[in-house]
């Protein structure tokens, strides 16, 4: 799961930096809306499978602790102990998606596009 977070990174900051470069390379206009649907979109997954990877972690943790193991990775009954939401804006993602449209828009109304 940690990988599948540091390629979303990787991938929304190769997109993004290509749909920033755009409008300088062929006078296509892009709106910022279209920037924030893409650092949107990308945070919502990288989220999803942090979230993913915080139920598997207290999926196995419940599991440690029993004394009858069930090996079962249903993770319904944990999606309480770990909602999404607190997930999607937990501290390292605010900070990495934050920044990433921050410098995006600092960058098309300094520059002018």
């Amino acid at each position: 799961m940690a990988h599948n977070s540091f390629l979303i990174k990787g991938w929304s900051l190769t997109l993004l930096v290509a749909l920033a470069v755009l409008p300088y390379q062929c006078s296509l206009y892009l709106p910022l809306p279209l920037l924030l649907f893409v650092v949107l979109a990308f945070w919502g997954l990288d989220g999803y499978f942090l979230h993913q990877e915080r139920l598997y972690r207290a999926l196995y943790d419940r599991v440690r602790r029993q004394n009858d193991t069930d090996f079962a990775m249903d993770t319904q009954s944990l999606k309480k102990k770990v909602p999404l939401h607190r997930v999607i804006f937990a501290p390292t993602l605010l900070l990495f998606y934050l920044g990433v449209e921050g410098v995006f828009y600092f960058l098309i109304i300094i520059l002018g596009k």
